[in-house]
């Protein structure tokens, strides 16, 4: 729907200049926005919030000529280069032919899903041809809870800061955030596959009933334990960066979501610095002896979760034996 506002835009400017006012405005009006609206509402068509100041200079006829190059401008120029020697010679028949073509002999496709993955079909359609990130849908299901007059405060003050926590830092190479989002959606104990961080996490955020705010605000508290883990000397507790370390080392990934959950349980001062220490050293030494003796570790990633609900409220004490 985008790139056809922005079609109906480069429309409207050529029809503009060459003085068929009465065209120009026709497609501004019945198309483009809402003449009784301000702000957001005015446009009849919103894009995503990185494009939106573009498109806004575009629909509200203040782009600058005509642009090479991709995206919003990109898109409106590619339209203004096509139709403007037609429409110079055509003049406002050719203009109106051009508007019926768009607008009246254009074919919208509604596919309704059975038995199909619905979020790998959207995958397939997306515009950038790239693939979405179970984190990309996560980023979506958020920012559509989020009235569209609240999304660039939203992600300005909220979003941006959480998400460039991820960004590499000296040696320190790029986070996943979609390994991220379900290390954090098994920290209960719950299981999540590889492909089903999107699924998971929408079940999740409308069971407990979380607000956007209230939701990224948690997601910040247990990025800080995941970059923990992956930058341990970047750690703010100077008592836990030699464990830590010790525990990077080990290359356990798989061992995230339960290592999330003590962390949180540390901090909130559920566990004590001695009651953590010994739990990191259990998991080290489990998965050292594993190691020495040969043993697979494919079971890790389910074994790892299923032992947060059996360590208790007492982990040093009562849930150490369970990874012995």
């Amino acid at each position: 729907m985008t790139t056809l506002t922005l079609a109906l835009a480069a429309l409207r400017d050529l029809t503009r200049l060459g003085g068929f006012g009465d065209l120009a405005d026709e497609i501004h009006e019945d198309f483009l926005v809402h003449r009784r609206r301000q702000g957001l509402d005015r446009f009849k068509v919103v894009p995503r919030l990185e494009d939106r100041a573009n498109y806004e200079s575009v629909i509200d006829g203040s782009a600058r000529g005509i642009l090479s190059g991709t995206g919003i401008n990109g898109c409106h120029s590619f339209f203004k280069r096509a139709w403007k020697n037609p429409v110079a010679d055509g003049g406002e028949a050719m203009g109106r032919r051009i508007l019926i073509a768009v607008t009246a002999r254009m074919s919208l496709v509604a596919i309704t899903v059975e038995g199909e993955n619905p979020y790998e079909i959207f995958e397939s359609l997306n515009w950038k041809g790239l693939p979405l990130e179970e984190a990309d849908l996560i980023r979506n299901f958020l920012f559509m809870q989020v009235p569209t007059a609240e999304q660039a405060s939203f992600h300005q003050e909220r979003w941006k800061p959480y998400k460039s926590r991820f960004e590499a830092v000296g040696r320190y190479e790029k986070v996943p955030p979609t390994q991220f989002y379900r290390n954090y959606l098994m920290r209960e104990g719950r299981y999540c596959a590889s492909k089903a961080a999107y699924v998971e996490f929408k079940r999740q955020n409308l069971e407990r009933g979380l607000q956007p705010i209230d939701q990224v605000t948690e997601l910040q508290r247990f990025a800080t334990y995941e970059l923990w883990l992956q930058r341990p000397e970047l750690c703010e507790r100077e008592y836990l960066r030699g464990r830590l370390g010790e525990i990077q080392q080990l290359d356990v990934t798989t061992a995230h979501p339960l290592l999330l959950n003590l962390l949180d349980r540390h901090e909130r001062g559920h566990v004590s610095r001695e009651e953590l220490d010994a739990c990191l050293l259990d998991l080290a030494s489990f998965v050292i002896r594993r190691t020495i003796c040969g043993e697979s570790t494919r079971g890790y990633g389910h074994w790892f979760p299923e032992a947060i609900p059996s360590i208790g409220t007492r982990p040093s004490a009562e849930g150490a034996g369970q990874i012995r």
